[in-house]
């Protein structure tokens, strides 16, 4: 899986907007030592990268919906969630639309990520 250059923009806008860019791995290669040094269980909250655990909520939730299909190639998991929502109705009756399900895509896991960085101290809570 892998996402579409402007679902990884648009979540990147979300991290910076909400002033989480500084806890963002350098680059690729620092993200990857980042994921190894977790997956070993040595990660602790300095490591902590909001990009890549909203990539990853983002990934699971796909998983969870779409089925392992989604690991067979280069699928955005945002591109094939909208493809499968976009008009069903919601829990409410209301037929989805692309941009509630882009926020509940993008902006649901980065606020997540926010308060997890808020309850461990990462930046401060905002009253």
């Amino acid at each position: 899986m892998k996402p579409c250059q402007k679902h990884w923009e648009k979540l990147k806008a979300a991290i910076r907007s909400r002033g989480l860019w500084h806890l963002v791995a350098a680059d690729g290669k620092a993200a990857m030592e980042n994921v190894e040094t977790d997956l070993r269980g040595r990660a602790d909250d300095r490591n902590y990268d909001p990009l890549m655990a909203c990539f990853f909520m983002i990934t699971s939730r796909a998983l969870d919906m779409g089925g392992l299909y989604l690991m067979t190639g280069d699928f955005c998991p945002v591109c094939e969630a909208l493809k499968h929502r976009i008009g069903v109705p919601d829990e409410n009756g209301s037929p989805c639309t692309e941009e509630g399900e882009e926020s509940y895509w993008i902006d649901g896991p980065a606020d997540a990520a926010m308060r997890h960085c808020q309850e461990i101290g990462l930046v401060p809570k905002v009253q």
